[in-house]
């Protein structure tokens, strides 16, 4: 399965199953491309494992405009050991030198997308070197001859690039993002295993996980938002003790606010007759006055306003739907 997500929010943006005939990097290009014509967007960044790091997939993005941090497939891509000895590539007349001055020239052919340099019969036949030569010999005959790959110029910038300390990061943060998302899909959705047959019911499958897994980060996204407009709006002092420590990742009933003494007794009494009260202590949130203004402070459940008898406060604890029909009960 091939997914692709934003970096930031971490929605799936696409996923795609393929049988396990098909390799990886062959899906890629299209996925991103599907991606931007449905979204009406422009990938200016793309992050993937060594799966995807091929020539034709880092060329094709970077002739896009498209800033890559992936990866070579493999290690030895780009190490030849026949390319770092003494032999020197001269790039700009495309020959290679050998220790003792020759020159090994191209020929025209190319074979399995390597290029072939060859040398002159007669340099290798005098030639004292000869026994620590790098270059590989043909049969019994004195010539010598080096593969360079067509695409080593960009297997050598992509090279320099992985060892930059940015590159490094990039490829942190994609194995716990990207990583992230296909351990909690096999986790908690079931993805470990494919619950019917064929590749489309198997993609049918892919995509509820991927809709689930979306509407859990857009809700906390959304509920995030809303806690911070609601603590926006407030006047409150920046220095009271209340104020500093605010858990705004609890339930969303522990954000009810009672305005006045008479509602919380009333409510509190009420909840007492009630025989699926909550056991649980809640906190909610009483109004303090401060110096310079109103001020809600995070108390737990147990610590009444001044004033109020304790002995109302039994076992049983004011269920949220009743704190929710308080008429001063408002939604921080």
């Amino acid at each position: 399965m091939h997914q692709s997500a934003e970096a930031e929010s971490r929605v799936i943006l696409d996923t795609h199953v393929t049988t396990g005939a098909r390799h990886d990097n062959q899906p890629y290009l299209e996925q991103l491309q599907r991606i931007e014509a449905r979204y009406q967007v422009t990938i200016l960044e793309a992050t993937a494992d060594r799966g995807y790091g091929s020539a034709a997939i880092i060329r094709e993005l970077e002739a896009q405009g498209k800033q890559t941090f992936i990866p070579l497939w493999s290690g030895r891509v780009g190490n030849s050991k026949y390319l770092k000895g003494a032999l020197v590539y001269q790039k700009e007349d495309d020959r290679f030198r050998c220790p003792t001055g020759k020159y090994l020239t191209p020929t025209p052919a190319i074979v399995e997308n390597h290029k072939r340099y060859v040398s002159l019969s007669s340099d290798c036949q005098v030639c004292t070197q000869a026994s620590t030569c790098p270059a590989r010999t043909r049969r019994s005959s004195p010539q010598r001859f080096v593969l360079r790959n067509l695409d080593q110029d960009l297997f050598e910038e992509v090279l320099a690039r992985m060892r930059a300390p940015a590159f490094g990061e990039k490829l942190s943060e994609r194995m716990w993002k990207m990583e992230g998302l296909f351990a909690e899909a096999k986790q908690n959705h079931g993805l470990s295993r494919a619950r019917y047959r064929g590749r489309s019911k198997v993609q049918i499958q892919a995509y509820l996980i991927a809709i689930v897994q979306n509407l859990k980060r857009l809700v906390a996204a959304l509920r995030c938002w809303l806690i911070t407009q609601s603590l926006s709006l407030r006047h409150h002092d920046p220095n009271h003790r209340s104020c500093q420590k605010a858990d705004l990742f609890n339930r969303p009933d522990r954000f009810l606010g009672i305005a006045d003494h008479s509602s919380w007794e009333r409510y509190a009494h009420r909840s007492h007759r009630r025989k699926n009260a909550l056991k649980e202590p809640r906190n909610i949130a009483l109004m303090e006055q401060s110096p310079i203004g109103t001020c809600e402070t995070f108390v737990p459940f147990r610590t009444p306003p001044p004033g109020f008898r304790t002995s109302q406060l039994s076992e049983s604890r004011p269920h949220p739907r009743a704190l929710a029909r308080c008429p001063t009960a408002r939604i921080c």
